[in-house]
């Protein structure tokens, strides 16, 4: 959902990874077609979304505005359609484009930019504790290189 600056970086890394089925939509189907053309995925009409949201696993959303199709109670209705698969939900959108009541139906899995933002610090906390396990073995066989070295050169 969304086509601005947000919507073309993430459909640029969609296509970067390889994603085959992406689905475009905008409000304004010409913007949605124009990065069709170039090869980001396939656009939908912004009255198809509903209908699209029946058979989709992933939405990520990057608009300005809150969306009707992504208030809880349409989404309950959408879920039923689905037979209660599971849906994950990507807020990018700043005001939020997704209803935060959405996140307590079942099946619906909502993040948005403040859980982004946790998930995101909590990795980069994970990678400094695996950085300094990395500096102490480096340390370590250093140390064990240099005495062993030292050794040799002694005798």
């Amino acid at each position: 959902m969304g086509t601005g600056e947000i919507g073309r970086a993430v459909l640029s890394a969609l296509k970067c990874r390889g994603l085959s089925k992406v689905f475009i939509v905008n409000r304004t189907f010409s913007k949605a077609k124009t990065m069709e053309s170039q090869d980001y995925g396939h656009a939908i009409p912004f009255e198809n979304m509903e209908e699209v949201l029946s058979h989709t696993d992933i939405v990520i959303t990057a608009t300005s505005v809150l969306m009707n199709a992504f208030l809880a109670e349409n989404l309950k209705k959408t879920m039923e359609q689905r037979k209660n698969m599971p849906l994950f939900l990507v807020d990018l959108g700043i005001p939020r484009n997704i209803d935060p009541k959405a996140q307590d139906l079942d099946n619906i899995y909502l993040y948005n930019l403040d859980d982004l933002k946790m998930i995101s610090e909590q990795a980069l906390l994970g990678r400094e504790a695996h950085i300094k396990k990395a500096k102490n073995i480096i340390d370590e066989e250093t140390g064990l290189f240099y005495a062993t070295h030292l050794k040799k050169n002694t005798l």
